[in-house]
């Protein structure tokens, strides 16, 4: 098979430095144009009739890249360049916490929200909590809950005169901030605290703000969520500045906490536990690599790739959320970053291993670096392309969040296969006595193009080389065919043996994957916080001292129908007051909360408000004001806050007895829904009243729900297309019954044994702090893992099964081509899933539950699938005879097949004690 030359190596090498340190003068052009692809001296791969359409195209990609690696290089420079200037506005502009899909149920009825009250609906809280120090046993901070009255013991003017203080130089920042502003958007638009309203006419407010036992009080500022992830977190930043500047009282001790410092701390943690990982588990990924391909050249060839790959990357999808006018969830940042660097390191594995090898072969730079790119090329681009599907389906979700996950992903995917490819071969066209010295050929490097010369074949008294019934030439690569898992693959891949082997790992794998089922997650703040965390801790002991609701409270909207024109306003009022009442009450029933929790003017201190009462709580001159002037006073504060200036629409708050954001959360809304709609048909033709749900945890609920409601159909979807496409990439209808038992059934097992860890604590005997009972996860996590880890999975099995159909197709028979495919790509496998457990092993280390989940989910489906799966389980299926349907409609050989008996294998498996020469 004629291969066309490269310019720059037919004829000779262009860099002077290379040329002068080997004193190799290069062949003649025709040796390049009339010489066929060699290995060790005799034609590979092709058959003498022409190369196939395959070899053809690959040897004018070859060539392109070789002959226009300038171009290449300077491409992936101005990438890089692009990358450094506008990739940090990738992180910058990211946000902490994902917002409602747009069409969601949530989303819909925030806007209908947002007409009515632009700036309530859009409030979310932060706050101070000031609360005694542990060893102050007798101290207090204001008069406790449970026995608070306008005149109370606890209540302490210094506490009050340091609230003050700060209050005023936090509100005093927002204000200047907020005038300078070109939104609009003011950065705190309410406060209240237990001493801004004590001794007012607001002062029955204030029980609500102390604890039971008076250790305790809030600050509660309420922020615009439309504010930027900036502005956000300039807010936390000026409230820790002013902490330090006023310093509370002894025995007093204060901390800011809510959804976005909490999320802020957990983003702030993803960032530091990123640069653990590359400190420390990059260098052992990349001393993995080193051992396998044994050449710290290519070491630094694939630094340079994963280098390029990252900055590249970050440029790429920096430029694609500015253009569409979205902003990343900031975890994106973390998930870019490890994804390009792990699956640069593991395209870069599977293209220098294979450039090694043919070098080792006998082959000239050129010829190897083609061959690299013929057979390790397409294994990498078919796992780029399994890969990109895995994920592609994300474009379509309407959840930004979700979107912005494979956006993320195939732009990464891409952006590592096409910088480690094409820099592979440019940089070898380059520097080809550089790139293909190894210790094997230090004193005999490499020819730089055409053959090998036969007299070296000659000198090392080599006999010629054997060829399949194809005519390719054979030979073996890797270890000698010895050593105990020799024998073990012998023994799995032959009748009964496999079937036990296969019904034996079944047994494990179906009742951990039916234990899958069973998993539960949740959208609580706290499975994304670091354990031990300034704010973490501040928010768990105020959902213990608190209505946890009080942080994230609901918003419970009444819109009242059209106005009926043969009713006056007074009796407009009077049926729209009763409707609120209704609402409220059947709410209440659905939902099992009780009505001492909803504050609304139906509902005020914990105290049903009849119509008759209400108006004389809003008139001044009543007897009622008269008695008790400040309960009117507050009633109409509560009034003003909570009915719109028409009078047509209620917000009644609800501070429920459990957090929002947890399984409890999920319940409520599941509950509240139906009961909402039902109310909305019966009212529909008599008030036209229509009721909405809203506030932060509602949205982040309906991101969770339309998740993992539409999470089975693209999960089915992906599957089918990827098995289909596989199938048709090897040719091979029983393709998709193979992926099914060594993909889908393994990855359901590793969920299951999340399960047990996590929800039953099967673990917790270790005392390993990441393998502790923590309940359901963050609901992100199963989703991540899961494609992620079909993904992984499937991109070893290609590597795998492609060397299988290989053999086979060059005319070794079933058995024989599972065992060479298998023995060639399992150390080449196995180290590629020991540099991904690295870095997903190194995840266990974080304090944050969700990372934690993450990494055993990844690092055991990992590992279970290298060293398990890979190794056993698919040479055991691969193995079972279904006759003629085993390859169809593949076109393999059935006559003259090379068995176990050839001398290849016999002679080799003789030698037991043969050291490895490679590993």
């Amino acid at each position: 098979m004629p291969l066309p030359p490269a310019n720059g190596l037919a004829n000779g090498p262009t860099n002077g430095t290379d040329g002068a340190d080997h004193g190799a003068a290069a062949p003649p052009a025709n040796t390049t144009l009339n010489a066929p692809l060699l290995t060790n001296g005799r034609a590979s791969d092709d058959d003498d009739d022409g190369e196939s359409p395959r070899s053809a195209s690959c040897a004018r990609l070859h060539t392109r890249l070789t002959s226009h690696r300038g171009l290449v290089f300077a491409t992936w420079c101005a990438l890089v360049l692009l990358g450094a200037a506008v990739g940090p506005d990738f992180i910058r502009d990211s946000e902490d916490l994902p917002k409602a899909p747009k069409g969601s149920r949530a989303a819909l009825d925030k806007a209908a929200f947002e007409a009515i009250f632009p700036e309530k609906a859009n409030q979310e809280p932060i706050v101070i909590m000031v609360q005694c120090a542990e060893d102050a046993a007798s101290c207090v901070v204001a008069c406790p809950a449970t026995r608070c009255s306008r005149r109370c013991e606890g209540e302490r003017a210094d506490v009050a005169a340091w609230m003050r203080a700060l209050s005023e130089s936090i509100l005093s920042w927002s204000a200047a901030e907020s005038a300078a502003r070109a939104d609009g958007l003011r950065l705190l638009s309410d406060y209240v605290s237990y001493y801004n309203v004590s001794h007012t006419h607001l002062d029955q407010a204030k029980c609500g703000l102390s604890s039971r036992d008076g250790k305790s009080t809030l600050m509660l500022f309420q922020y615009d969520q439309r504010l930027d992830k900036r502005s956000k977190h300039a807010i936390i930043a000026e409230m820790a500045s002013a902490l330090r500047q006023h310093l509370p009282p002894a025995g007093i001790v204060v901390g800011v906490t809510g959804p976005d410092p909490v999320a802020k701390e957990a983003t702030d943690e993803s960032e530091r536990q990123m640069m653990s990982v590359d400190v420390f588990t990059l260098p052992v990924a990349l001393a993995l690599f080193a051992t396998m391909v044994r050449s710290w050249r290519l070491l630094l060839l694939c630094m340079t790739g994963a280098l390029v790959t990252t900055v590249t990357t970050f440029g790429l999808l920096s430029l694609m959320f500015k253009l569409g006018g979205t902003h990343p969830l900031s975890i994106l940042a973390t998930l870019a970053e490890a994804l390009s660097l792990s699956m640069s390191i593991d395209y870069n594995l599977f293209l220098h291993r294979r450039f090694r090898d043919e070098i080792k072969n006998g082959n000239s730079v050129e010829v190897a670096s083609r061959l690299m790119l013929e057979q390790a090329g397409e294994v990498v681009l078919l796992s780029c392309s399994t890969f990109c599907l895995v994920f592609v389906g994300f474009l379509f979700l309407p959840s930004e969040a979700l979107n912005g996950v494979g956006r993320v992903c195939v732009v990464t995917l891409v952006a590592a296969f096409l910088a480690n490819v094409s820099l592979s071969v440019a940089a070898i066209a380059t520097f080809p006595r550089f790139f293909s010295t190894f210790s094997f050929n230090r004193d005999s490097p490499a020819p730089l193009t055409g053959a090998r010369p036969a007299a070296a074949a000659l000198q090392h008294d080599r006999p010629p080389p054997a060829r399949t019934v194809t005519g390719a030439v054979r030979h073996r690569r890797g270890a000698p065919y010895a050593g105990p898992y020799y024998a073990l693959l012998r023994r799995v891949t032959v009748f009964p043996f496999n079937v036990l082997w296969i019904a034996a790992a079944y047994a494990l794998i179906v009742p951990l994957a039916y234990q899958a089922r069973r998993l539960e997650y949740n959208q609580d703040v706290l499975s994304i916080a670091p354990r031990g965390g300034a704010s973490s801790k501040v928010y768990v002991n105020m959902r213990s001292a608190f209505d946890p609701g009080l942080v994230s409270p609901y918003s419970f909207v009444v819109v009242d129908g059209p106005p009926s024109a043969s009713a006056d306003d007074r009796e407009r009022e009077r049926r729209f007051f009763d409707t609120v009442d209704r609402a409220s009450e059947a709410l209440s029933r659905a939902t099992g909360v009780d009505r001492k929790y909803f504050l609304s003017p139906v509902d005020a201190q914990g105290r049903r408000v009849s119509y008759a009462l209400s108006r004389e709580l809003l008139n001044p001159q009543s007897l009622v004001c008269q008695a008790d002037p400040d309960a009117c006073a507050l009633y109409r504060w509560a009034c003003d806050r909570a009915v719109s200036k028409d009078g047509r629409t209620v917000v009644v708050l609800l501070n429920v007895p459990f957090d929002p954001l947890t399984v409890a959360g999920n319940k409520f809304v599941d509950a509240a829904r139906p009961a909402m709609d039902a109310f909305m048909r019966a009212e529909r033709a008599a008030t036209g009243t229509e009721v909405y749900l809203c506030g932060f945890s509602v949205e982040s609920y309906d991101l969770m729900k339309e998740a993992f409601d539409v999470f089975p159909a693209l999960l089915a979807v992906t599957c089918v297309i990827v098995f289909a496409l596989l199938a048709l990439g090897f040719r091979g209808v029983l393709v998709p019954v193979r992926l099914a038992l060594t993909v889908f059934l393994p990855i359901a097992a590793v969920f299951g044994l999340f399960v047990l860890v996590y929800q039953d604590g099967w673990l917790g005997w270790t005392g390993i702090v990441a393998l502790q009972k923590t309940g359901s996860s963050f609901w992100l996590i199963p989703i991540l893992c899961c494609f992620e880890a079909l993904g992984l999975v499937l991109d070893y099995d290609v590597f795998a099964a492609h060397r299988v159909y290989e053999h086979r197709t060059n005319g070794f028979d079933t058995r024989a081509a599972i065992i060479k495919g298998v023995w060639e790509t399992n150390s080449t496998i196995i180290v590629a899933g020991l540099i991904m457990a690295s870095v997903f092993g190194g995840l266990l280390l974080s304090s944050e539950p969700a990372v934690d989940h993450f990494g055993f989910l990844m690092l055991v489906a990992v590992l279970f699938d290298t060293l398990v799966v890979q190794t056993l389980l698919m040479p055991a299926i691969l193995s079972l005879d279904f006759g003629a349907l085993t390859f169809w409609p593949r076109a393999v050989p059935h006559k003259g097949l090379i068995t176990l008996e050839d001398p290849e294998f016999a002679e080799a498996a003789a030698v037991t004690t043969a050291p490895s020469e490679e590993a």
